[in-house]
């Protein structure tokens, strides 16, 4: 009954309201002189200025957002990621890791990857790069799919293999991304292989994003969703630093590998304008960021746990 006792107000002031207005109109018609209509116009422009200051104190602008550590674990002889055998198909670190190890030298046809990194910047920047296209390859399987499939290998045990539905906020009206749009924003990202334009070159190959939101990659350590006077949506990536060994949660699959692991931490963070803070699309949208951060941050870190 509390809930509703908002609405019953909402609809009581608007009824009263129209019931008054026919009465004011007449009043004033009948009546308009200077005598008249220069204190109404005072009356009314106070009520507007009131009104405005009202919706300037209750509407905010509103924040959201969260970070979450990446690993990326390298051979120490390659300074490639180590695939891990049994590791979740098509999550994060297994995708980053055989995009980073395969290279396309010729259409549909792969080779060992082989680098040479000059400076730790170098290194860093290669695998910024690759976090980077790795967010858009995660957000398109977020974003599409409600289902997402695991695996269990073990050399003495059947594999077992599971299915796990996701409850994302989904916005009643999306703007689609497509893949011609997406292979123009990840020009300069060195993972865009052939193969993959080719993904992006098929037809149901988009992104559903919040209606008239546009995606730009302005460089190779962020992303931004936005729709200006609405919402700002930043995805960046930043090194943290280098170390001997794994993770500490990783400790169990990689053992005494000789490995050294990249530390970066990504921060998702959207920003809602103040004064459309309060409309249908803005509470919308705010779940939608909240659902996707979320995804995201499984998917990328609580995914290799």
């Amino acid at each position: 009954m509390l809930f509703k006792m908002p609405k019953i107000a909402f609809y009581a002031s608007i009824v009263i309201g129209a019931l008054l207005f026919v009465p004011t109109v007449y009043l004033a018609v009948v009546n308009w002189s200077p005598k008249v209509f220069q204190p109404l116009l005072s009356v009314v422009f106070g009520g507007v200025v009131t009104a405005f200051i009202a919706l300037s104190f209750i509407l905010r602008q509103t924040t959201i957002s969260e970070r979450f550590p990446v690993y990326v674990v390298l051979d120490q002889q390659t300074s490639l990621p180590t695939i891990v055998p049994g590791e979740r198909p098509h999550s994060a670190f297994d995708s980053m890791s055989r995009r980073a190890n395969l290279e396309e030298f010729d259409p549909g046809k792969f080779k060992q990857r082989e680098v040479i990194f000059k400076s730790p910047d170098e290194k860093f920047e290669f695998y910024a790069q690759l976090i980077q296209y790795e967010l858009v390859v995660q957000m398109y399987g977020i974003l599409r799919y409600v289902e997402g499939i695991s695996q269990q290998t073990s050399a003495t045990k059947p594999t077992i293999v599971s299915v796990e539905v996701f409850d994302l906020k989904r916005p009643k009206r999306f703007t689609k991304i497509e893949g011609q749009d997406l292979i123009k924003a990840l020009s300069h990202n060195r993972f865009l292989q052939p193969s993959e334009k080719r993904f992006w070159e098929f037809q149901e190959a988009w992104l559903p994003l919040p209606y008239k939101t546009t995606l730009s990659i302005p460089d190779s350590r962020s992303l931004i969703l936005e729709r200006p006077g609405y919402y700002k949506v930043t995805l960046k990536i930043d090194p943290v630093g280098a170390g001997q060994g794994s993770p500490l949660h990783l400790v169990d699959k990689f053992g005494n590998s000789r490995v050294e692991t990249l530390g970066f931490i990504v921060t998702t963070e959207a920003v809602f304008e103040k004064f459309t803070s309060g409309s249908p699309y803005s509470e919308e949208s705010m779940d939608w960021v909240r659902s996707l951060f979320n995804r995201l941050k499984i998917e990328f870190f609580l995914g290799t746990t």
